[in-house]
């Protein structure tokens, strides 16, 4: 997650839903003259318990015991995105080349050609990184399919200029140890049994933010 201290807030980036975009944007507009190590603590977004910390870390963590009354305060937001849409770009994440895990006698090659058996081995849904803890709620979930709308929104909460996101992850999707072809539809990925093993391990998210397998109109909405 990131947290700044001046805007007292914390960004949770979920993994596949525009984070990293986000984190570039928030810089940009942090450039600071005084980029002594208290005063970055003080004002600058910075990394807080790794990139894609989870909150109940901050209960945990004994670097972070002391702040975490406080942190309870400050305004927590991340984007969220359909969940076929976040299961197949993480797929295909993982089959990056620079980024494809080692593999062992367990785990074979020709499994990570399977789909279905990503999904069943190692697929997270995205409750996993933004309601899991009651006592830690996020303040306001934004929408990965409205990303440049939601962030001019957070461009006025924090009083930053509007700036148009950099698509910067998008070529990571294309090059993979399989020569895969990312499809301009998701759902062209899918047949019957894979779309409902999503449905299965993502029915929480899928209920509150109201994603259906197609995508429809509620992708212009945000909630608060």
């Amino acid at each position: 997650m990131n947290v700044n201290h001046f805007h007292k807030a914390l960004f949770y980036h979920v993994p596949k839903t525009g984070g990293s975009a986000i984190h570039l944007a928030m810089g940009r507009h942090e450039r600071l003259k005084d980029k002594s190590p208290e005063n970055i603590k003080k004002e600058y977004w910075h990394f807080y318990l790794g990139m894609h910390g989870n909150y109940s870390l901050l209960k945990t963590d004994k670097n972070t015991k002391d702040e975490y009354e406080e942190l309870k305060k400050y305004f927590k937001f991340c984007f969220v995105r359909n969940p076929w849409s976040h299961a197949l770009s993480y797929y295909f994440h993982w089959l990056h080349i620079d980024k494809f895990p080692k593999l062992d006698i367990k785990v074979q090659k020709k499994d990570w050609e399977n789909f279905k058996w990503f999904l069943e081995e190692y697929y997270e849904p995205q409750e996993v990184y933004t309601f899991n803890d009651p006592e830690f709620e996020n303040d306001r979930w934004f929408r990965f399919e409205n990303l440049q709308k939601c962030w001019d929104t957070l461009c006025r909460k924090f009083n930053y200029n509007k700036y148009i996101l950099p698509n910067d992850n998008s070529s990571n999707e294309h090059k993979n140890v399989f020569n895969f072809k990312y499809p301009n539809d998701y759902r062209e990925w899918y047949d019957e049994e894979s779309k409902q093993m999503v449905a299965a391990k993502a029915k929480n998210e899928i209920k509150k933010f109201k994603y259906t397998f197609d995508p429809i109109f509620i992708y212009l909405i945000f909630h608060t």
